[in-house]
């Protein structure tokens, strides 16, 4: 009875050897698979344009890659927005002009284009 116990003991510390090793190796997994999607894409141009008739700001986003469906964030007078790129890799944000009529005009503004680990800064001056 002991010996059979002691291999029972044996196999139990041997499954849970293999359960920890299966675990490390899906953490170890996940993280290259987080890193080679954060390597493939970057962030290439950020720019913002206004249209005259309906007075609302576009700030575009371009990725490096024509990559669908990724994250990008914008931070725009204290407010985050975030949106997803579309087949083309661009991400557009649309400030509303019920928006834009509470900033004070002549003054810049500051915002933050934000995509994985790259932080754009750039600033806008509100026109009348």
């Amino acid at each position: 009875i002991t010996n059979l116990t002691d291999t029972i003991n044996n196999q139990t510390e041997q499954i849970t050897n293999l359960q920890n090793n299966l675990t490390t190796a899906n953490e170890q997994i996940t993280t290259l698979q987080q890193q080679n999607t954060k390597a493939t894409a970057k962030l290439k141009r950020v720019k913002a344009t206004t249209t005259k008739k309906s007075k609302k700001l576009v700030i575009t986003a371009i990725l490096n890659q024509k990559v669908k469906g990724k994250k990008v964030f914008l931070i725009f007078n204290g407010k985050t927005y975030n949106v997803k790129t579309n087949a083309k890799g661009i991400a557009k944000f649309t400030i509303k002009k019920s928006v834009l009529k509470k900033l004070e005009v002549g003054k810049k503004v500051k915002y933050q284009v934000i995509f994985g680990e790259k932080i754009v800064k750039k600033s806008i001056k509100i026109k009348k």
